[in-house]
């Protein structure tokens, strides 16, 4: 299994350095300078951030619920909900982990790992 990528990264495979490049360019496209493009960066730092974390999540919940369903088990009403809701990798990886080997679905949060 691929490691979660860890929270120095939370943009994938691009850094840090090149979202807030990206971000001045859209903010100079716009006409922003100064304060606002420096708000205009911080912002979309901040939503590309968001939307990565958002995107790994669900990629988890679909991973879990194919597991799940090829290991023949029910999936419980609340499991997408709940793992939408986690924003921690680490937890998130765990969970993946543990739907190898559970004798229930459910039985992925049982262990600590909670969000």
């Amino acid at each position: 299994m691929t490691r979660p990528p860890t929270p120095s990264r939370p943009f994938g495979s691009y850094t840090e350095e090149q979202v807030r490049e990206e971000g001045l360019r859209l903010a100079h496209a716009k006409g922003l300078t100064g304060y606002l493009a420096d708000w205009y960066v911080e912002h979309f730092l901040e939503v590309c951030a968001e939307a990565y974390a958002e995107g790994y999540a669900e990629g988890c919940a679909e991973a879990l619920e194919v597991i799940f369903r090829r290991r023949g088990l029910d999936v419980p009403d609340g499991l997408r909900e709940r793992v939408m809701s986690c924003r921690d990798d680490e937890v998130l990886g765990e969970w993946i982990s543990r739907s190898r080997t559970v004798e229930s679905a459910s039985d992925i949060f049982d262990g600590g790992a909670q969000p």
